[in-house]
């Protein structure tokens, strides 16, 4: 099959070590791919997903690492799972774009920690770990100034919270900063 085929044409390769980057030409295409990738993913395109993330994995073996070619990472790693059933390689491609994203921004660093947290974690971690990425992305946005990307884990953090069963009485007075947030961005 065709993922058959994308799995072993990535299986051996060091994406860790590949140099940064530096072809404009190739650092564009990542851009045009890099912005479609939640696009398809919102809009329940797996097998474009697919398409993009390979495309990118490609793109990097051939030209090197980049902040899109690192976002590819955690979506590959959605498609690993998804349409591949494969929770090694989603994981490992997940923890590649966590450890390479550092040198990123932090929009950058909060969409791979947001998907870790999402749509990876919970198929290979306890639910209480994947609360950790949204702390770290909910920090991250917050000390760049994006309170409204952090609104995005004054949901996720609380949800998480009840379904680890926390105490919902601490939990309510957890909840209070994210609730002021909510507030103050009238979000």
């Amino acid at each position: 099959s065709a993922s058959d085929e994308v799995e072993s044409e990535f299986a051996h390769t060091n994406f860790r070590d590949l140099p940064p980057m530096t072809d404009p030409d190739a650092l564009l295409m990542g851009s045009l791919l890099g912005a479609s990738l939640d696009i398809a993913y919102a809009a329940g395109q797996m097998a474009l997903l697919g398409v993009i993330t390979t495309r990118l994995l490609r793109l990097a073996l051939e030209f090197g690492n980049s902040d899109m070619t690192t976002l590819g990472y955690v979506f590959y790693a959605c498609v690993r799972q998804g349409q591949c059933n494969d929770p090694r390689g989603a994981r490992e491609f997940g923890e590649l774009a966590v450890d390479l994203c550092e040198n990123h921004s932090p929009i950058l660093q909060n969409k791979i920690f947001t998907a870790m947290g999402a749509l990876l974690n919970h198929f290979y971690a306890h639910l209480r770990h994947g609360i950790t990425y949204f702390e770290r992305a909910y920090q991250l946005v917050m000390e760049a100034g994006q309170p409204v990307y952090a609104s995005f884990h004054a949901y996720y953090i609380p949800t998480y919270w009840m379904l680890v069963g926390d105490d919902l009485v601490q939990l309510r007075q957890n909840m209070e900063p994210y609730v002021a947030l909510l507030k103050r961005i009238k979000n």
